[in-house]
């Protein structure tokens, strides 16, 4: 099981993470990593994810750190769910679905062999 702790503040450590969420700081390097990422607009995002061994271990830091703040920024936290290369926000089913608005395409683009 793995939380995700998102809206980092920029100087962030792995450390600054550990005490809050109360892990000892000798177990940091196996159970968390923070990451860095640009978004769209150039800005970085920076996220943390830390492994954790139970349920009962992470629903209990879910509950704890549910409105959690660092550095006067508010966390985001959640469970993490790993998402593959595709999108799988889409509904499952969203190929055979029919579109229920109008065509927007006026003729076929292909070229008629």
């Amino acid at each position: 099981m793995n939380l995700f702790i998102g809206n980092l503040p920029s100087n962030t450590t792995e450390g600054d993470l550990c005490a809050l969420l109360r892990l000892p700081q000798r177990e940091a390097p196996r159970r968390l990593r923070i990451f860095k990422k640009a978004d769209r607009a150039g800005r970085t995002l920076r996220f943390g994810i830390v492994h954790v061994e139970t349920d009962a271990d992470l629903h209990k830091l879910l509950e704890r750190n549910r409105n959690a703040e660092l550095q006067g920024q508010r966390l985001q936290v959640r469970e993490y769910m790993p998402r593959a290369m595709g999108n799988e926000r889409r509904a499952i089913d969203w190929r055979t679905r029919p579109w229920p608005h109008a065509e927007r395409r006026v003729s076929e683009r292909r070229a008629n062999p």
